[in-house]
């Protein structure tokens, strides 16, 4: 069950500011149960300081801010904004004092570089993978396309026969993040696995996917973005590539 919030001081002006702030946004109970903890804890700092709504100053409101961790402030400050401009716009209190409260300065996190393999590094996935069965013809697969085209996983997962053109050597995609039209020649390598892949590993099914699932319960279905993420990490690992745990490890780092 939800934490029932309690109020004392400013009970009754807490309740009017719920019901009309929940009359005008109609938040999500989440948003709801937010604001609450965050008035509570307002009620509290007012009762612990002996003061009244109409007595906060600038440096008042920044004594009860530093009391939240960092990363909350901005949540404590539009909340404590909004409570007081709803205050204002109802009368309840006579001056503005929301204009106290500030916006949180926008920090600009650092942007990681990408994960990344060299060509060496690539090779030896490839030819990491045992294509001896239809598991392995399916992982070999897979993972060309994820290395040689860079394909999301939602683009291997939807490839279809009839993106292929197989009399002017083209694969035609739109892709499923995008919805952008790409295209790029059929290499022989990708050709030859396609090849390889649906005559002797790939289960009867009239899907028109290429890749599909081998499991008996699904078998002919279409794979999930799981099961691509683990066939290439498994690759990736089986390569003994220095580090690789520290890196990401899955289709999208072949595509960077």
């Amino acid at each position: 069950p939800r934490r029932e919030y309690k109020f004392s001081g400013i009970k009754d002006v807490v309740t009017g500011h719920i019901a009309r702030y929940v009359d005008k946004k109609h938040p999500s109970l989440d948003t709801l149960q937010s604001r609450k903890r965050v008035l509570e804890n307002f009620d509290m700092f007012l009762e612990a300081k002996d003061i009244r709504l109409n007595d906060l100053t600038p440096d008042l409101f920044e004594e009860f801010f530093s009391q939240s961790i960092i990363k909350s402030r901005k949540e404590y400050k539009t909340h404590i904004r909004e409570f007081y401009r709803d205050l204002h716009d109802a009368n309840v209190i006579n001056d503005d004092l929301s204009k106290y409260i500030q916006k949180e300065p926008h920090i600009c996190k650092p942007i990681a570089l990408p994960t990344t393999y060299t060509k060496d590094e690539i090779k030896r996935i490839i030819a990491s993978v045992d294509r001896s069965s239809g598991n392995g013809k399916r992982a070999y697969l897979v993972i060309l396309l994820a290395a040689e085209y860079g394909l999301r996983s939602s683009d291997i997962i939807n490839l279809r026969f009839g993106n292929i053109d197989w009399e002017n050597n083209m694969v035609n995609i739109i892709q499923e993040k995008t919805h952008e039209h790409v295209q790029f020649p059929l290499l022989s390598s990708v050709g030859n696995a396609i090849i390889d892949y649906v005559k002797n590993g790939r289960p009867t099914t009239d899907s028109d996917v290429i890749i599909v699932r081998h499991d008996s319960t699904f078998k002919g279905k279409s794979v999930s973005k799981t099961l691509v993420y683990k066939i290439v990490s498994e690759a990736i690992a089986q390569a003994e590539i220095n580090d690789w745990r520290s890196k990401r490890h899955g289709p999208h780092s072949l595509r960077h």
